[in-house]
């Protein structure tokens, strides 16, 4: 016990020492991680790795925090590699921009109006590859009029929303992480609502709220049959622990930073999905994101107070517009079944086996063939009119979108589900390790 409380002194000595050697700078430092990897290194006994970010917007008193855990459980997760130090409690909101310029003023107008009290929070913006000059746009019309917070501007030259999201993440200081999109203008109270909310709900790893369209354009009259596709509640917002009931769309999607490092750092998860791509209609990514969180064990909270209006100008109200998006929806999906059949209550014997053929990357295809197969006077019509406002149009692309990407997906499937599988026992494993003490506790 003794040897354990000194390693573990040692271990916040050493960081209090790296902490003040950067404090003589009268420069704030923010920590990202610091990961402690077990394995002889000089006379503490473990090794650090390390990755410091700056920020030289400000100039702040640093201060170290007490730990919320146990020296003794500390020190238990410095041996088996997984200890990460907390992020500062705050709000990073991340745009990920690819020729944004004419979308941004409106959007970055909305995030100066923020209505904010009693936390930190920054504004990020990543510049995916734009040709139109984003960045220094976004500068320009930022510092032109006085802010309530810094912007930060950084690049992400390989295309890609999931990339883009992932450079505004390393660049984030705080633990809470909003992904809006360049056409997202954001309710006054929208910041402080979802500060509060995370923070009275440590169970939730995943938020989102209710979004409504503002039309750039004339509104079509099967818009809202089909508003759901564009991220938009229409009439319908739930409230609550949404976890069973839905996943969560990317338009003011907010993901717990740490609940992200434990997928990667503790069960190995990495996104296969990458999003919108320049002009391709690419999805699925938030989707892929919620689920894994589920299999992790977190929760998905959509709240209403979440508000905000996602403006969709007039060619993205384009009946031919909406098939691409839908196929590019369904083209998503195969990248999401190991996740899906990973959350299904485990089977034995013959069930067992009926549903890892059911599973297979065969069994899929050919349901899928089938399913588009079984309509072929509209897959025809699909092919040879636009059939504008016809719900079965819409479901012959999602048909088409499923197949096409299934047989995209060839070369990974099998992997993916053999590698989802792994993690899901890790996941479990876990759990059931907490439950287990979580019951010894209150005996």
């Amino acid at each position: 016990m003794q040897n354990s409380a000194h390693r573990y002194a040692e271990f916040r000595s050493m960081i209090r020492k790296l902490l003040n050697r950067m404090r003589c700078s009268g420069k704030r430092i923010a920590i990202s991680w610091i990961r402690v990897q077990s394995g002889p290194s000089g006379a503490s006994g473990f090794g650090c790795e390390f990755r410091i970010e700056a920020n030289f917007m400000r100039v702040e008193p640093l201060e170290i925090q007490e730990p919320s855990i146990s020296k003794d459980q500390a020190f238990d997760n410095l041996e088996n590699g997984t200890a990460t130090m907390a992020l500062e409690s705050g709000v990073s909101v991340i745009i990920c921009c690819h020729n944004s310029a004419q979308r941004l003023p409106t959007t970055l107008e909305h995030l100066r109006n923020q209505k904010v009290e009693g936390f930190p929070w920054e504004v990020i913006l990543v510049d995916n590859g734009s040709t139109d000059n984003t960045a220094r746009f976004a500068e320009e019309l930022w510092l032109s009029q006085e802010a309530p917070v810094a912007l930060t501007i950084v690049s992400e030259p390989q295309l890609g929303l999931t990339f883009a999201r992932r450079r505004g993440s390393q660049e984030a200081r705080y633990d809470l992480l909003s992904f809006v999109d360049d056409d997202n203008w954001l309710a006054p109270d929208w910041v402080q609502s979802l500060f509060e909310l995370m923070s009275s709900h440590p169970e939730v790893g995943a938020c989102g709220g209710y979004s409504r369209a503002e039309f750039g354009g004339n509104c079509p009259e099967w818009f809202d049959d089909f508003c759901h596709l564009y991220a938009v509640n229409g009439q319908n917002c739930l409230q609550g622990d949404v976890t069973d009931r839905r996943a969560l769309w990317g338009a003011g999607l907010t993901f717990r930073r740490s609940c992200l490092d434990q997928l990667e750092t503790e069960f190995g998860f990495k996104s296969i999905l990458c999003g919108r791509k320049g002009k391709r209609l690419s999805a699925g990514e938030d989707v892929e994101m919620c689920l894994a969180l589920r299999l992790a064990g977190w929760k998905l909270w959509s709240e209403p107070r979440l508000s905000l209006v996602h403006f969709l100008p007039a060619p993205r109200l384009d009946w031919q517009y909406l098939r691409r998006l839908a196929y590019g929806s369904a083209f998503a999906t195969p990248g999401h079944d190991a996740l899906f059949f990973a959350l299904k209550p485990a089977r034995k014997g013959p069930l067992a086996v009926a549903r890892r053929l059911r599973e297979s990357w065969l069994w899929q295809t050919l349901s899928a063939t089938a399913a588009l197969m079984l309509h072929p006077v509209v897959l025809v019509r699909s092919l040879f009119s636009s059939g504008e406002g016809n719900q079965e149009i819409i479901n012959t692309e999602f048909r088409k979108g499923r197949l096409m990407g299934l047989l995209a997906s060839f070369a990974w499937y099998g992997q993916r589900r053999l590698e989802v599988g792994r993690m899901a026992k890790k996941m479990t494993a876990k759990c059931d390790l907490a439950a287990s003490r979580a019951s010894t506790s209150t005996l």
